[in-house]
């Protein structure tokens, strides 16, 4: 709809018009967008008060209506200059005529990611400067409109547009109505390339960069002073030391010295003292004996008189029983000896029948085997024997066949064992190979239980999952006060996944990260050396990574890093960060922005093996959730194992709840591999089996072989067994056993007579030695008990006698040791009383184990080399301050030194990091800005480009506004003073707005940029402009045009303020 005009009557009033409609799409604020304008007694402006909207606004009025008074004080109460503004030199133009002041306040928007001091501005900051005839102040308001700053106010401010990445000397933020009309025609290439480099702050940059590299070079030329100064220290400080350390040294041998000899007098004390305690103990012991002695002499008196009385009443029993006790047996002994030598000839006797019965046995065998051989020979059993052997022949062959055929099978079954061996073999690998995996997975189950045992017991905090140590190392660190700011970590506590991110892309973002999830992130090297210093103190398992990197507030920018892929996701894309400085140190240690995940391997090959098609920035894809691919032209795969702890679960809780989820899962796994064990082990004990059954078949047929073998053995026996005899020699053989036999028949008569008559003999003698025994043996069981009674007791009195003399000569040396043990005692105690007195003139008591020998060839040692060294003219004191003075200096200055040459070091790299990635981002500027103009030149069908040369600093302007469709089209090599001022207007609209594509300031004013232009060019620049900014739909614009808006459509992005002219 078109706007509706509304006009008011006071000296510098404002209507707006707006209608509904409009984008959807939400229009954020923004930190730094204007909210509200107030002037008093501002330029012609009494009172006035502008409120733009935070999207599109068209402020249009005739000339004298104050619209560049507004931009000029927006430039001027941010902090800017009348010559800034193109309003003279002296800020004193900007004070209404008539008046001694003017003032401005300009109200910004405070809230969002990029917001200053909320907690002590609130939603909104009020800048108010003031200019007066001879001075100009600041003042700043916080969204109440209380005064919080009136100090050093200038320094805030500039602080709060950096904030905002406000620049209002920067034409592109703020083009004023002369620079727009002059801008394209009086600047050359090199002011159109500062102007380049000023808007888009690359100046800035390159300023500081060449300021960085002059105090880095002062820092070099003051090190190397300072260095030649810490030698003519370090002199000073050596010779101190070497003097003190001499002098303590000296000191040192002084007092252990005095010490030892401290130690000498309480050893010789307690040599004594021991010497006393002996000789103590000794007498006491010497008493004792004494007294034991007596005790032992008067019981052996007493044990003596007993067994006396006992001897007399034995011999006396004795003497009655031992009368022709000694007849007696020397009876027995005569009869024994008779009996003896009856019984040794009966038993030869007896000998020799029994040999002679033994020939008659052997003879009568021999003669019946002669006898049946005879009458074989005579019954006709030669023709037996023949047919018997052919017979045995016979039966031989048959043998012979069979074992031919049970060798064949014995060699066909030890073929089939052999295949069954070979197949047991690889049964048993397999069961092997499933005992492992059973054992494997039990063990997983056990350490995963483990793992759930340790998280659930003690505090429920995440930490634990990172290692049991890691919550007291992080309460460890949040309680030092020494770090210059707080260490960051672990850093996987820091990381959370995207919500909808599969468990094996979580697997595979913490194999990546491996280690780094246990890492801490410091600011600088001291707190590197802090943290270890409390690592290395609380001993721990293992210590993490420490990471030093200068923390940042604000990510890396990964577009021209990060692989240009539409259809597969990166691993940075997964994860989740609210900390800048981990999110910047796992690109750098990590590059997640350079590996994406690609499903299948065909996709991968189809991908990866032609460089044409290999996504830009690419290092290489994880493909399968288990393989590695590199791409062309280093076309490569490997196998990896990813393995997950699970450590960026968002909780403990879920952390717990899916370590039991796997436990579960590894059960069912862990009953599967037993199932397949058993499968395994079945067919084991089945091959087993065949194996048994295979070998018991070839045993069984080696037995049958065996007898077989041994029948034949048998058949050849029995030929040679049964061959027919010599008959002539077998009736020799007979006869002569017959004569044998009767004559050793009538031998044996005879000695067996001869045997009977002896055994009558030793009969009667054994009878005859029984009785004599028998009444020997009566009187002999009654007195030889009294016998053994008598010489016990005599043993026992001669015994006696001989303990009581001992005893008796035993008390009377005793009593002599006593005596000298006390003598001896009197003089020990004089002694150790004496060395006690000497000790305690020396010290207090030393406990020592050293001999006194060794402490007195320790003191001379020591007095001999004190003597030696202690010849000085400085006193102790003079050389102990002297040390540590020169001490402190030079180790300060040292320390000094090395921070100022890593420093530098430091510095040397970062500015030629720096450089490079400045030239990369002015020619990357420089590219985006010549694409962006060509595209804003083409809505009008012009032709046109930017020609940049940096290294001459140069930038030229070619535009030509004919069709490139024809053939003065195809010449765009025009000077811009040829052109008309609408299409002068033009391009600088689209110069301007390509520019603003590479700038993020919160708001953008142009002013007059229409005036040259005729009405097609400004309809089509002012649409242009217009849909630059609801596309952009983040920032704040604000156009001044002394022309006519009535064709601009307003809705709710758009608001149209008219200023009416001052009637006076």
């Amino acid at each position: 709809m078109k706007r509706s005009r509304q006009s008011s009557g006071s000296v510098s009033r404002a209507k707006s018009s707006k209608t509904d409609g409009g984008e959807g799409r939400a229009w954020p604020l923004k930190p730094g967008m204007i909210l509200e304008v107030n002037l008093r007694n501002f330029m012609c402006h009494e009172t006035f008060c502008f409120k733009p909207n935070q999207r599109i606004n068209f402020l249009c009025g005739e000339n004298g209506s104050g619209k560049s008074a507004i931009l000029t004080a927006i430039v001027f109460g941010l902090g800017g200059t009348a010559r800034m503004a193109n309003r003279g030199s002296s800020n004193k133009v900007f004070i209404r005529t008539g008046q001694t002041s003017a003032t401005v306040e300009i109200k910004m928007y405070n809230i969002g990611d990029t917001c200053y001091k909320f907690s002590k501005y609130g939603e909104s900051i009020t800048v108010q400067r003031t200019v007066t005839m001879s001075s100009s102040s600041y003042k700043l308001k916080n969204h109440e409109g209380k005064v919080v700053q009136d100090k050093k106010v200038k320094e805030e401010l500039n602080r709060i547009l950096n904030q905002f990445n406000i620049q209002v000397e920067n034409p592109i933020v703020v083009l004023n109505q002369d620079a727009s009309k002059t801008f394209l025609a009086k600047s050359d290439p090199i002011k159109l390339y500062q102007f380049f480099h000023r808007s888009t702050q690359l100046k800035d940059c390159e300023d500081l960069y060449r300021k960085a590299e002059i105090e880095k070079d002062a820092a070099r030329s003051t090190l190397i002073q300072k260095k030649e100064a810490h030698k003519g220290l370090r002199k000073e400080y050596d010779y101190w030391r070497k003097r003190y350390d001499h002098m303590e040294g000296v000191l040192s041998r002084q007092r252990e010295s005095n010490t030892k000899l401290t130690e000498l007098a309480w050893a010789m004390v307690r040599d004594s003292e021991f010497e006393e305690e002996n000789i103590r103990r000794n007498a006491e012991k010497e008493e004792k004996k004494i007294v034991l002695a007596e005790r032992e002499i008067e019981g052996i008196a007493k044990k003596d008189k007993e067994m006396r009385a006992t001897k007399k009443e034995v011999e006396k029993e004795i003497q009655d029983i031992a009368k022709n006790y000694d007849d007696q047996f020397d009876n027995v002994e005569r009869l024994k000896n008779v009996f003896g030598e009856k019984k040794r000839k009966s038993q030869a006797v007896s000998r020799t029948v029994e040999e002679c019965q033994k020939r008659i046995n052997k003879c009568e065998k021999n003669y019946n085997e002669v006898k049946r051989e005879i009458d074989r020979y005579r019954s006709g059993k030669f023709r037996e024997y023949e047919e018997k052997r052919l017979e045995r022949q016979k039966k031989r062959d048959q043998i012979e066949e069979e074992m031919t055929s049970l060798s064949a099978q014995i060699e066909v079954s030890e073929n089939h064992l052999a295949h069954l061996k070979s197949n047991k073999w690889e049964t048993d690998q397999a069961a092997s190979t499933a005992r492992l995996e059973y054992i494997s997975k039990q063990r997983k189950v056990e350490s995963l239980q483990h793992e759930i045992q340790d998280l659930e017991k003690g505090e429920k905090n995440k930490l634990r999952a990172f290692g049991n140590w890691m919550p007291k190392v992080v309460s460890e660190i949040k309680n030092c006060r020494k770090f210059s700011k707080q260490p960051i970590g672990p850093l996987g506590a820091e990381i959370s996944l995207k919500e909808g991110t599969s468990d094996d892309t979580a697997t595979i973002i913490e194999g990546e990260l491996g280690g780094l999830l246990l890492a801490f992130c410091v600011d600088s090297n001291k707190d590197q050396m802090i943290l270890f210093d409390i690592f290395k103190r609380m001993n721990l398992p293992r210590f993490p990574s420490i990471i030093t990197s200068e923390f940042s507030e604000a990510r890396y920018d990964l577009s021209r890093t990060m692989v240009q892929s539409d259809k597969f996701i990166t691993l940075v894309d997964c994860i989740e960060t609210s900390s800048p400085t981990v999110f910047n140190t796992l690109v750098d240690n990590a590059q997640l922005e350079r590996i994406i995940i690609i499903p299948s391997s065909k996709e991968a090959q189809s991908l990866l093996t032609n460089p044409e098609t290999v996504p830009k920035n690419l290092s290489y894809a994880v493909v399968d959730s288990k393989y590695i691919y590199y791409p062309a032209p280093n076309y490569k795969s490997y196998y990896k194992e990813f393995r997950s702890k699970n450590l960026l679960k968002a909780s403990l809780e879920e952390l717990i709840a899916h370590h039991k989820l796997q436990v579960e899962e590894e059960k069912n796994n862990v009953a599967l591999c037993q199932k397949n064990l058993e499968e395994e082990n079945s067919k084991v004990k089945d091959a087993m089996r065949l194996i048994s059954e295979e070998e018991k078949k070839i045993r069984q047929i080696r037995q049958i072989l065996t007898k077989k073998n041994s029948a034949k053995e048998a058949l050849i026996t029995d030929d040679y067994a049964e061959q027919p005899p010599d008959i002539a020699a077998l009736e020799d053989d007979r006869e002569k056993f017959v004569s044998d036999l009767e004559k050793l028949k009538e031998d044996l008569e005879g000695k067996e007579k001869s045997r009977d008559e002896h055994l009558a003999v030793e009969e009667t003698a054994g009878a005859e030695l029984e009785q004599a025994e028998k009444a020997f043996n009566e009187k002999s069981e009654k007195i030889d008990p009294l016998k053994a009674k008598l010489s016990e007791c005599e043993n026992g009195i001669r015994k006696n006698k001989n303990d009581i003399d001992n005893y008796t000569a035993k008390k009377g040396e005793y009593r002599k040791r006593v005596q000298n043990h006390k003598e001896a005692l009197e003089n020990a105690q004089k002694v150790t009383a004496l060395n006690v007195k000497k000790a305690l003139e020396k010290g207090e008591k030393i406990e020592t184990r050293k001999s006194v020998e060794s402490l007195r060839k320790e003191i001379a040692k020591l007095q001999g080399n004190t003597s030696e060294e202690s010849s000085s003219d400085e006193t102790v004191a003079l050389i102990r301050d002297k040390f540590h003075e020169n001490k402190t200096i030079y180790l300060s200055v040292k320390v000094e030194l090395m921070q100022i040459e890593k420093l530098i070091v430091s510095l040397e790299s970062a500015i030629i990091r720096r450089k490079d990635g400045y030239k990369l981002m002015l020619r990357s500027t420089a590219q985006v800005v010549q694409r962006n103009f060509t595209t804003q030149l083409n809505v009008r069908k012009f032709v046109g480009m930017l020609n940049f040369s940096h290294g001459d600093q140069t930038m030229e302007v070619k535009v030509n506004p004919i069709d490139s469709n024809t053939i003065g089209g195809m010449n765009i090599d025009r000077d811009l003073k040829s052109l008309s001022g609408g299409e002068r207007s033009f391009t600088l609209v689209s110069l301007v707005l390509s520019l603003w594509n590479v700038m993020c300031p919160p708001f953008r004013i142009l002013d007059e940029f229409d005036v040259f232009m005729d009405a097609v060019h400004r309809k089509i620049a002012i649409q242009n402009i217009i849909n630059y900014a609801r596309e952009d739909r983040g920032n704040q614009f604000l156009f001044l045009t002394p022309l006519d808006t009535n064709n601009i459509i307003v809705n709710k992005d758009l608001k149209i303020i008219k200023l009416q002219k001052r009637q006076h």
